[in-house]
């Protein structure tokens, strides 16, 4: 779409039609049936290597059965969000989120749990946590404690927000993280993960 190159775009295109034969994870096989059957069509594939996207839609029961399984109407969210005792929320509902084919508005949603004015959501002192504020006391003394906040957990999280222009919650996120976590007083830094009291762990080269 943007270079042009279709000798690129074939190698590719051969690495992800191996890699997706089977099932994604998140969601990921939706998406990636849209973009390869895209692909297979630009490059002139045969018309069943080109159906045969339109038919890994199909997984799951379809993408339409996919979401209604999954979206929680009455709380609205995605996935188990109930605040029970042995119910803990995490920042892995945010990959489906993500994707190209999530609702938009269950992708705005999504978004108040990771408002700044939301004291229960992900969004803390150092923001964005992988587990809400409101489960920390379940969590508290796990091994979680030590990685309570890592850029890649960010990175899914803010990848779905900016994804459908949930833009305020977006930008607030984005940089009340850089702002928090990647500074140390006025001193930048880039540490492998934030403690749940926000101090530093791991390395520093993150």
């Amino acid at each position: 779409q943007h270079s042009g190159d279709t000798a690129f775009l074939a190698q590719a295109y051969d690495f992800f039609h191996a890699l997706f034969q089977s099932s994604g994870v998140l969601g990921e096989s939706f998406d990636a049936s849209i973009c390869l059957g895209e692909i297979a069509t630009e490059l002139h594939r045969p018309q069943a290597e080109i159906d045969f996207w339109a038919e890994h839609m199909t997984r799951y029961g379809g993408l339409d059965k996919y979401v209604q399984n999954r979206w929680d109407t009455e709380r609205s969210c995605w996935m188990h969000c109930e605040d029970t005792p042995d119910n803990t929320y995490s920042w892995g509902v945010f990959g489906a989120v993500g994707q190209s084919w999530f609702p938009e508005e269950y992708a705005v949603a999504m978004g108040k749990w990771l408002a700044k004015d939301n004291p229960d959501g992900f969004y803390s002192t150092v923001p964005l946590t992988n587990t809400p504020v409101r489960d920390w006391p379940k969590v508290i003394g796990s091994g979680w404690d030590n990685f309570s906040i890592t850029p890649d957990t960010n990175f899914f999280m803010l990848k779905a927000m900016w994804q459908h222009d949930v833009t305020e919650i977006a930008l607030d996120a984005t940089l009340g993280h850089l702002k928090e976590y990647n500074m140390l007083g006025s001193i930048p830094c880039a540490p492998e993960a934030r403690k749940y009291t926000f101090d530093l762990f791991g390395d520093q080269y993150s």
